[in-house]
């Protein structure tokens, strides 16, 4: 019986990936070894047993690198909040995705970390939802049209001190004023996936960022549902 042609053309393939190709091979070869089992109405159990079927490696969540874990962990320093999962912090500041997965002590997880854009949206949505209840519930709001323009997002950025946590692509070695906005942006999207409005409304009051119109205007904004 023919069990292990899938190998060939994977390994091929994935020669210089090392664990991940031994997780790949060995979950395909189960799927394979499965429905020939299934095919020949041979039970499956009898069947791993009789062609010594690999075990596929057990999925955990790797920790994260060290230099990414200490930029995590001082995003939450700066501004005053802990996250229940630090891999949404290390996503928050990282502008691009890595070129591999993560994969440590022959453990393979399959969805990496991200870059930081879908939290940037995210963060944009809660922010311009306050900027929205400013202009129609606070007069003179005409002073403050610009407070959430991208200069100003910049400038928030830096005071927060985030751009000393944002993570490049090795193509763009440098931190750039844009990739300032986007990470402060996906910061507050990040707390606000993590642990809601209030979290976020704490982060904004620690950050004293902005000026306290605003600060009303989210405060009273952050307590309804999106």
């Amino acid at each position: 019986m023919q069990v292990a042609k899938p190998l060939q053309h994977l390994q091929h393939v994935l020669t210089s990936q090392g664990n991940l190709t031994i997780f790949m091979r060995n979950s395909l070869l189960n799927q394979h070894n499965s429905r020939l089992a299934s095919r020949q109405s041979i039970n499956t159990d009898q069947f791993y047993q009789l062609y010594q079927i690999y075990q596929t490696y057990q999925i955990y969540q790797p920790t994260l690198p060290p230099v990414i874990e200490t930029k995590a962990l001082e995003v939450e320093e700066l501004i005053n909040y802990n996250f229940s999962d630090k891999r949404i912090t290390a996503e928050a500041v990282q502008m691009a995705a890595p070129k591999i997965a993560a994969i440590q002590h022959s453990t393979f997880d399959s969805t990496g970390l991200g870059s930081n854009k879908r939290l940037s949206v995210l963060g944009n949505a809660i922010l311009a939802k306050a900027e929205c209840f400013l202009k129609r519930n606070e007069p003179g709001t005409e002073l403050r049209n610009g407070t959430l323009s991208n200069d100003a997002l910049v400038r928030q950025g830096y005071q927060a001190g985030l751009d000393r946590c944002v993570i490049v692509a090795d193509s763009k070695p440098a931190v750039r004023p844009k990739m300032v906005a986007t990470t402060f942006e996906a910061v507050i999207g990040a707390v606000h996936h993590d642990n809601g409005h209030g979290a976020v409304q704490r982060v904004m009051k620690s950050l004293d960022s902005f000026d306290h119109p605003l600060r009303t205007g989210m405060s009273q904004t952050l307590h309804f549902s999106p």
